[in-house]
């Protein structure tokens, strides 16, 4: 926010007041860096501004016809034609008597935060633009209005407020250009970085933390796999083949188990090849969106997984809109920016339906509620800040609930499999070791 400013404030009020023979009729000090002044001209004089350090912008009510700036002769003011001046213009001024007239006075600040509001964009890349008696019909009659009002009168002085609001973002939409002269390092505002960067770390810890738990259980599977294989593929055959040579029937385990070794001696190859064909097949065909909207959503309803993969993306999601939402960026925009962080397509496609809806004047809680594939914390958490003005904050709680449930799950999930492998992996080599022993208790019992 810009602050209360008096209209004392302002250089262009301080001139006409201290140096000028204006006469002031009336002023008053609007929110958020706004303030407005009437005045009247009696006698005709020179006048110039320099730097003013804020933007001014003017509309003549009466007289002007012969008033005109010096280094732009030929062109004269008028009723309802304005004059923007710029924070950094210099003017020189041949002013005529009869001459009245209204300035609306706009802090930097101001105009700052109408940029990131109104254009989504840098401030400090917009120039605006010096205009010098300009006619606009639509701005003309939104200052008349102003004009009109009882700017003493607590209720009136709302609407001017709400009115001066629309005529700066009438000049930031009409009257702004880029700027090429200067260059800026950083966009964004210090807490608005300080967020993020603090938003950068919890993800990469909640990462590193999902990472280190499910690596000892994937490493246990691969090297357990490639155990079993060597087994089969190797040690089994050599062992058994001696009891066969003997001609001693084996037992229906030690059959089994040299069938086995006989097809990943003869196929193995041939299975890991198709393995490997049907991984990349699968991912060809999750490259048309409709495939694989439906493989996210089948994903969705996972027990196990689809419960880590709501959460991990909900909670990237929330994330992101609260730090556009604090750094004041609408919520359409917002909303859009947000769903491009989704890696889940069916999560992105509600998200797409509820923006819509918003758009249309439904409330977010509302609109994601009705999607049903979010979180109820979430939604429940976002109507409780639409109620009460605080939607970033709640943001960020549902965000930070998400990540801490992720990070149970994730322990939980690695805690139940990391010995459910170690009991199939040791049942498996058990399997084998007892295929190979049996022939050779049996052939003992048979010497004894």
């Amino acid at each position: 926010m810009a602050g209360m400013h008096q209209p004392s404030d302002f250089q262009v009020f301080r001139t006409l007041d201290r140096t000028s023979n204006a006469r002031l009729l009336r002023s008053s000090t609007l929110s958020d860096g706004l303030a407005l002044a009437h005045w009247y001209r009696d006698e005709a004089e020179i006048l110039g501004y320099s730097d003013p350090g804020h933007h001014t912008l003017s509309l003549y009510l009466q007289g002007g016809w012969q008033t005109f700036r010096r280094d732009r002769p030929g062109l004269y003011g008028g009723p309802d034609r304005f004059c923007v001046m710029p924070a950094e213009h210099h003017s020189d001024w041949a002013v005529t008597r009869g001459l009245g007239f209204m300035h609306l006075y706009i802090s930097p600040e101001r105009l700052a935060g109408a940029a990131v509001r109104t254009l989504d964009c840098e401030p400090r890349s917009l120039q605006l633009e010096e205009r010098t008696y300009i006619q606009d019909e639509p701005l003309a009659a939104l200052c008349r209005t102003l004009e009109r009002q009882d700017w003493n009168e607590p209720g009136e002085r709302l609407l001017c407020t709400s009115l001066a609001h629309q005529a700066v973002d009438h000049l930031l939409l009409t009257g702004c250009g880029r700027r090429t002269d200067v260059r800026w390092q950083g966009g964004l505002a210090a807490h608005v970085r300080r967020r993020l960067a603090d938003y950068i770390e919890e993800r990469n810890a909640l990462r590193g933390k999902i990472l280190t738990a499910f690596i000892y259980p994937a490493v246990v599977g691969v090297v357990s796999i490639g155990i079993v294989i060597f087994l089969l593929g190797y040690v089994v055959p050599q062992v058994v083949s001696a009891f066969s040579q003997a001609r001693q029937d084996l037992p229906a385990l030690t059959r089994a188990m040299l069938q086995d070794s006989d097809f990943v001696r003869a196929w193995g190859w041939l299975c890991a090849g198709a393995i490997g064909s049907a991984y990349w097949g699968w991912r060809l065909y999750l490259r048309d969106p409709q495939a694989r909207l439906g493989w996210h959503r089948r994903v969705l309803r996972l027990p196990l997984l689809g419960r880590f993969v709501l959460g991990v993306n909900t909670a990237r999601f929330a994330s992101t809109l609260a730090i556009l939402g604090s750094a004041g960026v609408p919520l359409l925009r917002a909303l859009d920016a947000a769903r491009q962080t989704l890696a889940n397509d069916c999560l992105a496609q509600a998200v797409e339906e509820a923006t819509a809806q918003v758009r249309e004047g439904v409330s977010l809680a509302s609109a994601l509620r009705t999607r049903q594939v979010f979180p109820p914390i979430l939604t429940h958490l976002i109507a409780s800040g639409e109620k009460t003005g605080a939607l970033p904050p709640m943001l960020d709680r549902a965000a930070q609930t998400l990540s801490r449930d992720i990070e149970r799950r994730a322990m939980g999930m690695t805690a139940l499999l990391e010995p459910l492998m170690i009991v199939v992996m040791g049942g498996v080599v058990l399997t084998i070791v007892m295929a190979v022993l049996m022939p050779i208790i049996e052939m003992n019992q048979l010497v004894q």
